[in-house]
């Protein structure tokens, strides 16, 4: 196959995201709950909602539900020097052709600079 051929016709999967912030007035913690959709061309869209109890801007616990019949946990611990890591786990039953088969662990490092 060509290569540009193949980039050529390639449909890019497109990730719409809304959330916001709630001051709970406990302990300078916060909720944020949070939508986003994937949009896969030729495929079964995706939906993700959910929400995090951010303590103090040092850790976010929280979890969702998405459309593809999995529930997620996720732990979120951020530094003052602009480290964040992050750890999720999917579980459930599958449904839908976009669905995975398996449960599954998710982690993430990141560094604002």
């Amino acid at each position: 196959m060509d290569e540009d051929t193949f980039i050529g016709s390639e449909k890019p999967v497109t990730y719409l995201l809304a959330g916001t912030s709630i001051n709970t007035g406990v302990f300078g913690s916060k909720m944020k709950p949070f939508i986003s959709t994937k949009l896969i061309p030729d495929g079964e869209n995706q939906t993700h909602m959910g929400g995090t109890f951010d303590f103090k801007d040092t850790i976010e616990i929280g979890g969702g539900y998405k459309s593809t019949g999995y529930a997620n946990v996720l732990l979120i611990v951020k530094t003052k020097f602009g480290l964040t890591a992050a750890y999720a786990y999917d579980f459930g039953t599958p449904s839908g052709s976009a669905a995975i088969t398996t449960n599954g662990s998710e982690i993430f490092l990141k560094f604002k600079f």
